[in-house]
């Protein structure tokens, strides 16, 4: 029975893992997490082609009204223009799973780039959600500012106003642009970490394990956790067949039944 519990203990750990896993933080001062994807061009790049280099990384989700509010008022694309001319390098990231009704394809990324009259150094899709849960990225806008020797400089919101109403940008601190003109002088960003405002990141869907849920900002690869429900429903039955026989006594037919009802403290016949 011991042993039971301990395999079941065991592929429960082994779920979450395939379920995503548990998001670690990704904060200031750690190594950001590297990682390859294709850009909605088809071209594959990855954070390693960029090192010596300061690199911006954008979650969004042009469905999202906070997206929509830095987009349609020009603040983003602003922000990319003044990135541009520190010689910081943008990419942008679309976690949204393609279950999902904000997901956009390649194409449709293109059309709203063009209508938003973004430019991006680089725009990809990361539809499994891998990049995203690696950077514990929950919300769409999220910033991270990665520095040239790979290290995670500013992770956080756009600015500091949590609201979709474009009147608030003006009276906002860019908290991005803060931080890249900060680490040009020299200095150390006096707010490395802020709070990103929702949108939240459309990952896979939910994946529930008993009573505990791996939220979805962890994601859920569905193979996985499908693997991983019927692995974890034969240890289960593995189990309640094996409280069953225990109780029965069926392993014990050479006692006699009066017997039987503390047979497992009794020793083995001798063979």
């Amino acid at each position: 029975m011991a042993v039971l519990n301990a395999l079941l203990r065991a592929f429960f750990a082994v779920g979450l893992g395939l379920c995503g896993g548990l998001a670690l933080a990704v904060t200031p001062g750690t190594s950001a997490p590297g990682f390859g994807l294709k850009t909605i061009d088809d071209t594959p790049f990855s954070l390693s082609d960029f090192k010596g280099r300061w690199v911006v990384l954008e979650w969004v989700n042009p469905d999202c009204p906070f997206v929509q509010k830095h987009y349609n008022a020009g603040n983003m694309q602003a922000t990319q223009r003044f990135s541009a001319t520190q010689k910081v390098l943008w990419v942008q990231i679309n976690s949204t799973t393609p279950t999902h009704k904000d997901y956009k394809s390649a194409a449709q990324m293109r059309d709203w780039l063009v209508t938003m009259k973004s430019q991006p150094d680089y725009s990809a899709l990361d539809e499994p959600g891998v990049v995203g849960r690696a950077y514990a990225a929950k919300t769409t806008p999220q910033m991270v500012l990665v520095d040239p020797a790979g290290m995670i400089v500013y992770n956080g919101a756009i600015d500091d106003k949590r609201s979709a109403n474009v009147a608030d940008i003006p009276g906002a601190r860019n908290q991005l642009e803060a931080a890249i003109e900060q680490v040009m002088a020299g200095e150390a960003v006096s707010q490395p970490a802020t709070t990103p405002y929702v949108c939240t990141t459309k990952y896979w869907p939910q994946c529930r394990v008993k009573q505990l849920t791996v939220s979805a900002a962890r994601g859920c690869n569905p193979i996985y956790s499908t693997v991983f429900a019927y692995s974890l429903a034969f240890v289960r039955w593995a189990r309640a067949a094996m409280e069953y026989t225990l109780r029965a006594n069926i392993h014990a037919p050479w006692r006699p039944a009066a017997e039987r009802t503390d047979w497992r403290l009794q020793p083995l016949p001798e063979q």
